[in-house]
């Protein structure tokens, strides 16, 4: 060993006006945590989760048979005159029987006929004939449907309205008509549920020798007036009646009246002429 190297070793640090504390020691460099290796990708893709068909249903097969229906929900049908209706037969299953038809519950005074009655088609009319005499109101008609033992039923609902119409008045119920002279009767019409017609007015069992003119009240109008004449020879006496009769078309309705034939008022005889009076003599 050389002396140098003792000689420096021997000597105090304090000495030399330096420290005696170690020297700091230097913080430990940290280790990284290892990261595990990563597992390779699969060549083999993972296979696909099948999912279980369902149970095929076998249907249930529909029983044969049929229903009805209407072409309308409801029928309007005014007195004194017919309405139709269309029934539909719906088959299902392969029905392919006949079906006969009925109905129950129709007004009174009323008739009502199927054409066909009986059918192996899909479809029936049915008319109405509603009689003028057939109340106003609200019916409900049942239509049946009948195959073997297959009954199907069906509701329609029926209003019988009132027919137009109109009724006849005069301004009086007795007419004095005398010979030789004339009468005049005034004649009115009320319209009744929207007749709008013309209407002819005449007259039956008028006594001879009494004549009276053509008379039409028009679409719009509502009264006219009837003269009535007496002959010279006019048969004398009364009262009698005289049937006033209005027609439109298929509609008429009467009035009667009764008349009086008198004779011609006898003339007033004419009054003497009253004699003019004599001047008084003039005096002598």
């Amino acid at each position: 060993i050389y002396a140098g190297e003792i000689a420096a070793n021997s000597i105090n640090l304090a000495d030399l006006g330096g420290s005696s504390t170690a020297p700091p020691t230097s913080n430990p460099t940290p280790v990284p945590t290892p990261i595990p290796p990563s597992t390779p990708p699969s060549s083999n893709p993972p296979l696909p989760t099948s999912t279980p068909s369902p149970t095929p249903t076998t249907p249930t097969p529909t029983a044969p048979g049929f229903n009805l229906s209407s072409t309308i929900a409801s029928l309007s049908i005014v007195q004194g005159t017919t309405g139709r209706i269309t029934i539909n037969i719906g088959r299902t299953g392969g029905f392919r029987g006949s079906v006969s038809f009925n109905y129950d519950r129709l007004p009174i005074n009323a008739r009502a006929s199927f054409s066909p009655i009986r059918t192996s088609g899909n479809t029936t009319t049915l008319t109405f004939t509603i009689n003028k005499n057939v109340p106003v109101g609200n019916y409900t008609v049942n239509i049946q449907g009948t195959s073997g033992s297959l009954t199907r039923t069906i509701t329609i609902p029926v209003t019988v309205t009132p027919a137009p119409n109109f009724v006849l008045s005069t301004n009086t119920n007795s007419l004095v008509i005398q010979r030789g002279r004339t009468a005049s009767l005034n004649v009115s019409i009320t319209r009744q549920n929207g007749f709008d017609g013309n209407v002819t007015i005449t007259t039956s069992n008028r006594p001879a020798g009494v004549s009276v003119n053509a008379l039409v009240i028009p679409r719009g109008s509502n009264s006219g007036t009837l003269t009535f004449t007496a002959s010279n020879a006019a048969t004398l006496g009364g009262p009698r009646t005289i049937t006033l009769k209005g027609t439109s078309g298929t509609l008429v309705n009467t009035k009667t009246f009764t008349t009086t034939v008198t004779a011609t008022a006898p003339t007033a005889p004419a009054p003497n002429p009253t004699p003019s009076p004599l001047p008084n003599p003039s005096p002598i």
